[in-house]
């Protein structure tokens, strides 16, 4: 299944064998003390407020439960420090299917974990010109009611796990099984004041508890999740007047739809008191709710002619994920081992591959992106003391995902219907027509880390892991992290780290061909008549991409909870990965004539490829201030991006504000009633200053647009009486509104002032 040098397949094999036999041939012992201790969130005194550590946070089930979020959990991580909510491009396409961007480092530099166990759908979404993908991501496959905490990682701490972690890690954890019979069901609605946005409607179940008593247990829960698309005039049309004198009317895309089904199952073994075996298995079926659709261009406008397909869903992606864990404690220590297989069929309508009209619909046929993962993750967790307490780990990971997308490596060099002057001329080196969408990767990967405490406040994290990938070939990621306690109420932390992630299986595939004619090309500094046309295309070569991660900060804090934290972050970006970078060749153009060039304008070639450098560069900090114990609680979260740039274009990495500000207080009046409000603060919001293709310079000077600092408000109650709680609250108070328009800077909707609830009963 695994391909990959005998060399290292061997290496990697011994290291595995003796790693396993290590513990398999020791005595089974259940460890009177091992000296690793966690702090359950559950259990603070402001466990309704997100748990705030430098480079770290813990957000609990009590406080999800005070948030009003819709759908998807991003919409409670977006408000926690060093997290933006973006789609991944400078350009903001697809910019109402935003996804959690750590650091500014970009969602695809965001590795999310369910159970620890990576989830990675949305790489099944085809990978566009601009780095966005037509996704929601992989935040949405936990239903909110069914999250226990939610760990975020940020910086250097998080290049311990690998590929796709250099801006952070999101690890959503769900609920345990139960030692007593016990379940629940919940319902939600969340109702726009203005009609012409979607309402959410969801309901969840639970049910959870022993099969054996302290043997065999179980866990149940399914959820359906309904919000109605929004209207296709949520955001004002625009008509404009065409060179027939006909009027036109274009729409800006609103927020898609989404209907959600999830049904997901446990069985834990209690081999003995300190060996457990637990299998899981879940499904999911997310599919879209068509509102305009977000597309690749600039203005991201759809044609009127799309209304008959308003509230039709155009794209279904299902997930399935099965998993075997073990988790043991031995004489030396712990040990967790999972096997998972997870598979996702994205079903969509097929796309044009060029041109203005890159990503809009082909035709009304759906066709399958099918990517499947075969993943091995073995730790062990070994604490012992010399000249302080040590917590060693050494873990070994392997992974192969295999990916079938046909419909993206079928752009036809000859016949394509879009080329309206016909043929741009043919890659001598890939075939015709359709070429094989199949593509694949392997992964290893080996770490070792040792959590050092001094005992004189004073904690050393040296880490260090090599991975192979059969694309990128070998990559090292050490890592350096310290903390210090000056005095009982101050310490200091700082860490340095060299993260990376590979190229994805798109990038990397060299039949994935896009195309464009004149306007879309980049300038080479031509007249308009001299560019010609271009094809990008897939590059087998690609190194992988990394980022050298530095940070440094404080936190003064007392035994009453008083927290003040800021941590200032510094990311070298290296190698980051680009379309339109290299001439690679250039082929002619037969029908240089009909397309208005001239004829030595050829068809330039150009692959993706490893810009040198970017920097993201920022601050993020936190306030916590338990104004009266356990009654009220006062939380205020910042992100502050100061600098984020490609070095090569100047442009920024991602769409984002330049800052983001988010307070909360909660008050706990008796045991069952309380009360929470949240406001957030968002900053400028700026488009990118240096267009890098043609047509910007003939149709659009270089103007950056901006988008203004806002705010938005809202509050919530919620109230428990023996097996029943209720939370009742609105959202956006003072009704701000943000359109989607033709501003570069404006590429998703604020929709104003919503109401919601949401009633539980537990037995």
């Amino acid at each position: 299944m695994f391909k990959t040098p005998n060399k290292l397949t061997t290496h990697l094999s011994t290291l595995s064998l003796a790693l396993l036999s290590c513990y398999a041939s020791a005595a089974v012992q259940q460890l009177d003390t091992i000296a690793v201790t966690t702090e359950d969130p559950s259990h603070s005194a402001s466990a309704s407020q997100a748990i705030q550590s430098l480079g770290k946070t813990i957000v609990t089930s009590q406080a999800i439960e005070k948030q009003p979020a819709v759908n998807d959990v991003a919409d409670i991580i977006r408000h926690q420090p060093g997290v933006t909510y973006n789609s991944g491009s400078a350009t903001g396409e697809y910019g109402n299917k935003r996804q959690i961007d750590l650091r500014g480092m970009g969602a695809e530099n965001t590795l999310i974990l369910i159970d620890g166990k990576p989830a990675t759908s949305r790489q099944s979404a085809r990978y566009g010109r601009n780095n966005g993908r037509n996704t929601l991501g992989d935040s949405k496959w936990v239903p909110i009611e069914e999250i226990e905490s939610i760990e975020v990682i940020r910086g250097t701490e998080a290049a311990r796990y690998g590929n796709g972690a250099m801006g952070g890690v999101v690890n959503i954890k769900t609920k345990p099984i139960t030692d007593k019979l016990k379940g629940s069901v919940t319902y939600s609605l969340n109702v726009p004041e203005n009609s012409k946005f979607g309402t959410t409607n969801r309901a969840t179940f639970n049910l959870s508890g022993p099969i054996v008593q302290d043997v065999l247990g179980f866990r149940l829960y399914g959820s359906w999740n309904k919000t109605k698309q929004d209207a296709l005039d949520a955001n004002p049309p625009i008509v404009t007047v065409g060179r027939n004198g006909s009027p036109s009317t274009t729409y800006y895309a609103a927020r898609e739809g989404v209907r959600n089904k999830d049904i997901a199952g446990r069985l834990s073994w209690k081999i003995t008191p300190d060996q457990v075996l637990t299998l899981d298995a879940s499904y999911s079926r997310q599919g879209n709710l068509y509102a305009g659709g977000d597309t690749e261009s600039d203005t991201g406008s759809i044609d009127s002619a799309t209304f008959d397909m308003q509230g039709a869903e155009t794209n279904r992606v299902y997930r399935q994920a099965y998993a075997l864990t073990h988790e043991g404690k031995w004489s030396w220590g712990e040990n967790k081992t999972y096997f998972q297989f997870d598979k996702t069929v994205n079903s969509r309508f097929p796309v044009y591959l060029g041109f203005g009209t890159e990503g809009t619909w082909e035709n009304h046929n759906f066709v399958d992106s099918k990517l499947t993962n075969y993943r091995f993750s073995h730790e062990m967790i070994i604490p012992f003391e010399w000249h302080g307490d040590h917590k060693f780990t050494i873990g070994v990971e392997a992974n192969h995902s295999k990916l079938n997308d046909a419909d993206s490596t079928s752009y036809d060099f000859v016949n394509d219907s879009i080329a309206s002057v016909g043929s741009l001329g043919t890659i001598p080196w890939l075939a015709q027509g359709n070429r094989d969408g199949h593509t694949s990767a392997s992964e290893y990967g080996v770490f070792i880390e040792d959590v050092i405490d001094f005992k004189q406040g004073t904690i050393i994290t040296p880490m260090v892991r090599f991975d192979y990938h059969t694309v990128s070939k070998s990559n090292w990621s050490p890592s350096l992290n310290i903390s210090h306690d000056i005095n009982p109420y101050l310490t200091l932390k700082g860490g340095l780290a060299r993260a990376y992630k590979a190229p994805n299986l798109y990038q990397s595939n060299p039949n994935y061909v896009l195309a464009n004619r004149q306007n879309n090309c980049p300038v080479n500094g031509q007249a308009l008549a001299d560019v010609g046309s271009c094809y990008t295309v897939g590059n087998k070569d690609l190194k992988p991409e990394t980022s050298f991660n530095k940070e440094i900060g404080f936190e003064l804090h007392n035994q009453e909870g008083y927290k003040l934290g800021l941590t200032y972050y510094h990311n070298a970006y290296h190698n980051k990965i680009e379309a339109d970078t290299n001439v690679l060749a250039t082929v002619k153009n037969p029908n240089w004539e009909k397309a208005m060039v001239s004829e030595t304008a050829d068809t330039a070639i150009y692959k993706w490829d490893n810009i040198p450098r970017a920097t993201v560069e920022g601050l993020e900090g936190y306030l916590n201030l338990p104004l009266v114990a356990d009654k009220l609680d006062l939380s205020t979260n910042f992100t502050y991006i100061r600098k984020s740039i490609n070095k090569t274009t100047g442009n920024p990495l991602s769409l984002m504000p330049k800052y983001t500000i988010s307070s909360t207080l909660t008050y706990q009046a008796t045991d069952n009633l309380d009360f929470a409000t949240t406001y957030t603060r968002y900053g400028k919001q700026l488009s990118r200053p240096n267009n890098v293709r043609y047509m910007h310079y003939v149709n659009n000077p270089v103007v950056q647009e901006r988008l203004g600092s806002y705010g938005v408000w809202g509050a919530s109650v919620g109230y428990k009486w023996g097996d029943f709680s209720v939370r009742a609250g609105v959202s956006n108070i003072l009704n701000k509104r943000i359109n989607v328009t033709n501003s570069a800077a404006s590429k998703s909707n604020e929709i104003g002032r919503a109401y919601y609830t949401t009633l539980k009963y537990s037995f």
